[in-house]
């Protein structure tokens, strides 16, 4: 293709539009875009998923380093058991994931843009057909100018363009024809592909979401398997043990003992009267006696 004609359109040189053509183009290059858009929304799931049950690892972790002090208490165990099924979940359950992620969903996206690639290289092609109409067209435009001012003055017998003017008539009628025939093929083909895109987009979609489901369902039933584990190590918390400091006797611990009774206790009633006792009343005497 002359270079000519494409620096003439590059600064506001006519062309030929066709603005169906240019509309569905428009919308194959927007289907694109949105492809990109759905592989960087995997992308962006798939970190922050391995994120989150990196995450989970490492709470388990701390957790259990909770218990160092003592290991035997059974929220110890409960958090190893725990931590070692986060792992196993993150070494090996989302290596799967990925791989399934990658053969089902990857593949499928990337055999939509395969198609879509295809379209847009025959978009090219019906370009450069294009510009060589133009080319031609353009051409031949200044050569019946030319024609028609020779006519007028008498000297179409000895124009000197004559056969370059028949010359670029037949180059014209193969590039118009080449031209209507690629840029109604190619539109018939942008316009199956832009049909059908939901079938394409639906099944990548579908797949990524079953992915999902499938995954979190096993990893939710996963995680209900330890609550009955859960429940059993709390109550079999081990009891606080009060004990003496080392080298203290019993009668040292009796001094940190309160030797006043709660205030809220009754004094204790005495079952005979004492010294201490209050004295008794005249009336009380006379009945005593005999």
């Amino acid at each position: 293709m002359p270079l000519g004609r494409r620096i003439a359109e590059a600064f506001g040189g006519t062309k030929t539009v066709d603005e169906k053509f240019d509309n569905l183009e428009k919308k194959i290059l927007d289907l694109e875009k949105q492809l990109k858009g759905f592989k960087k929304i995997v992308g962006v799931f798939m970190s922050n998923l391995k994120s989150f049950q990196t995450t989970t690892v490492g709470t388990a972790a701390q957790l259990q380093a909770y218990y160092e002090s003592d290991p035997e208490e059974p929220m110890a165990e409960f958090f190893s058991s725990l931590g070692a099924m986060y792992r196993d979940s993150l070494e090996n359950k989302y290596p799967l994931l990925v791989k399934n992620v990658e053969e089902r969903v990857t593949s499928a996206m990337e055999k939509f843009q395969a198609e879509v690639s295809v379209v847009k290289r025959r978009v090219k092609e019906r370009k450069e057909a294009r510009l060589l109409f133009d080319h031609y067209k353009h051409k031949l435009d200044g050569l019946r100018k030319e024609k028609e001012k020779v006519t007028v003055q008498g000297k179409l017998a000895g124009w000197k363009n004559k056969e370059k003017f028949h010359r670029n008539e037949k180059k014209f009628s193969d590039a118009k024809n080449n031209y209507e025939h690629i840029n109604n093929a190619v539109f018939d083909e942008m316009w199956k592909l832009y049909s059908e895109r939901f079938t394409h987009i639906n099944g990548f979609s579908a797949a990524f979401i079953k992915m999902q489901i499938f995954y979190f369902s096993a990893y939710g039933k996963q995680n209900a398997m330890f609550l009955g584990p859960l429940k059993q190590a709390l109550a079999n918390t081990k009891k606080p043990i009060m004990s003496p400091r080392k080298g203290m006797s019993s009668q040292s611990l009796m001094k940190f003992k309160d030797p006043k009774p709660p205030s809220s206790s009754k004094p204790e009633e005495k079952r005979f009267p004492d010294a201490t006792s209050p004295k008794q009343s005249p009336n009380q005497k006379k009945n005593d006696s005999p």
